[in-house]
């Protein structure tokens, strides 16, 4: 499969759509898939009203900044938006806009699936409290384990 090209309008429409009504917490983009060119080392996720974007690269690119930009005036449901550089062994979250000041660790109760909340951490650590790309194992989970209890070792 190669790589899609996507330009700055295109990267809008496909964040906007993704994130404009929905009140989930849920992956926009998963750029380390490689079907994006040029996001191949970006991730975005959507913690309702924050946009998280998960920089494994040098710099943001120039597109996706522009994108960005966009989603952030068009959206008003987008409170701020994240960027956390993360050149291992080090990370830095930064805010890239927001309606009001921030201070960072954000520490909220953030919504995963209909009645089932986790406590999310922007800022603080590498990783959210939630992997959201492990969405269809909550699924199965929840399938098979009626009247059942469950630990979640995150196996």
């Amino acid at each position: 499969m190669h790589p899609i090209t996507t330009s700055e309008d295109e990267l809008f429409e496909l964040i906007k759509q993704r994130i404009h009504t929905n009140s989930l917490c849920q992956r926009v983009l998963h750029g380390r898939g490689k079907r994006y060119e040029a996001l191949e080392r970006i991730n975005i996720e959507w913690y309702p009203p924050y946009l998280f974007v998960q920089n494994f690269g040098d710099a943001l690119p120039e597109q996706l900044r522009i994108a960005l930009e966009h989603v952030f005036d068009a959206l008003d449901t987008v409170e701020a938006i994240l960027i956390q550089s993360r050149e291992w062994p080090d990370f830095v979250t930064s805010v890239f806009a927001s309606r009001n000041p921030l201070e960072l660790p954000l520490i909220f109760p953030g919504m995963i699936d209909d009645g089932l909340h986790c406590e999310i951490k922007l800022g603080k650590n590498r990783n959210t409290g939630v992997f959201l790309d492990m969405r269809a194992g909550w699924f199965w989970v929840k399938a098979h384990s009626h009247n059942k209890r469950v630990l979640n070792l995150f196996s």
